[in-house]
């Protein structure tokens, strides 16, 4: 890092994930000594240091290449699709000499226009997120704040319940307190316990169609035991009798005259 600053000037901010040479007490004086502030992303969320793990995965592209020196030119020099501008001309203001052919004019230093890159870097940084939350239906997640019961995620299930302590709705991350110690994660990671999960909530009862349309049984009414004289009832008059089914009638010869082809009459 120093020979970077040494190159390009002490960066006001340093993103990094928690690895342990980031959160090693050496580097904390190595960020008071050279002033600048450190700022490590989430645990367990990777998706917070996406511009670093975007890097990454260009440099394994390059040191894949037969020349990597080669490949990492091809790179600077290329124009990017989000700013506009190849990475040398948006540090150093001017392009690369590379193996293609190129105007001397276009090696010139020329202070590229600024203003223009950022709305550029920003119109499609909107436009990354915007189709990732069509595809993958996120949704925005409600703020939690201090004092709040959560339950945290623990790689396959929602337990070791907790007490928000410290928010930072910026960044989207918060400290947990639980029994066992104090926890950083993600928004992602942390669920308030008034809304468990679906399998740990009392499912409502659903009545079948069969039993919603079925009588309620009616309350027997018992009458007192008094002396009834028999009455003689005459029996029911028989149901009349339905019809007889139609017989069905013979079927009928087709009326349709039968003109053999051309073919069959020579062969006849």
């Amino acid at each position: 890092m120093k020979d970077a600053f040494a190159t390009h000037g002490i960066p006001d901010c340093i993103e990094s994930d928690n690895g342990p040479q980031f959160t090693a007490a050496e580097f904390s004086h190595f960020a008071s000594d050279f002033n600048f502030s450190h700022r490590t992303n989430s645990p367990y969320f990777a998706q917070s240091n996406g511009q670093a793990e975007s890097g990454v995965k260009i440099a394994k592209w390059i040191l894949d290449q037969k020349d990597a020196h080669l490949a990492l030119l091809n790179y600077r020099s290329t124009v990017h699709s989000a700013t506009g501008v190849s990475p040398a001309k948006a540090l150093m203001g001017r392009e690369l000499q590379t193996r293609l052919p190129i105007l001397p004019a276009k090696l010139l230093p020329q202070q590229p226009d600024r203003e223009l890159i950022q709305a550029n870097d920003e119109k499609s940084k909107m436009l990354y997120k915007f189709y990732y939350d069509r595809r993958h239906g996120t949704r925005v997640l409600p703020r939690l704040n201090n004092g709040q019961q959560v339950l945290m995620w623990e790689q396959d299930h929602w337990g070791n319940p907790g007490t928000v302590i410290n928010s930072n709705h910026e960044h989207r991350t918060y400290l947990i307190k639980t029994p066992q110690g104090i926890y950083r994660r993600n928004r992602q990671h942390i669920q308030p316990i008034a809304s468990l999960p679906r399998e740990q909530q009392s499912e409502p009862i659903i009545l079948e169609p069969q039993e919603l349309q079925a009588p309620m049984p009616q309350p027997v009414q018992t009458q007192p035991a008094t002396s009834v004289t028999p009455i003689a009832v005459a029996p029911p008059a028989p149901a009349p009798c339905s019809p007889a089914p139609p017989t069905p009638s013979a079927p009928r010869r087709s009326s349709r005259i039968a003109k053999p082809t051309s073919r069959l009459i020579e062969q006849i």
